[in-house]
C-alpha cells in the first residue's frame, strides 16, 4: 500500500472508533510514526525481519487488544 493509501486507510477506519487501528509498516522515520497517531491510530509496529518475530507481535498485540476490551 502507498504512504497516501495507508494515511488514507487508517484515517477512514480510525474515525469510526469501533476497530483499533494497528500500523504495521517497515519505515521508522519519526513523522510518519507521529502522522499514524494523529490520524487516530493505537499502535504503531515496525515490520520485524524473521516471520516469527512477526506472528510474536501478531499474538502480543492480539492479547493486548483483547485484555484491553474487557471492562
Amino acid at each position: 500500500m502507498t504512504r497516501t493509501a495507508g494515511f488514507a486507510s487508517s484515517s477512514a477506519v480510525a474515525s469510526t472508533r469501533e476497530v483499533p487501528v494497528v500500523v504495521l509498516s517497515s519505515s521508522r522515520n519519526d513523522w510518519e510514526v507521529l502522522r499514524c497517531y494523529q490520524l487516530g491510530a493505537n499502535s504503531y509496529m515496525t515490520k520485524p525481519d524473521k516471520p516469527d518475530d512477526l506472528a510474536r507481535m501478531a499474538y502480543e498485540a492480539g492479547r493486548f487488544w483483547v485484555s484491553a476490551a474487557r471492562p
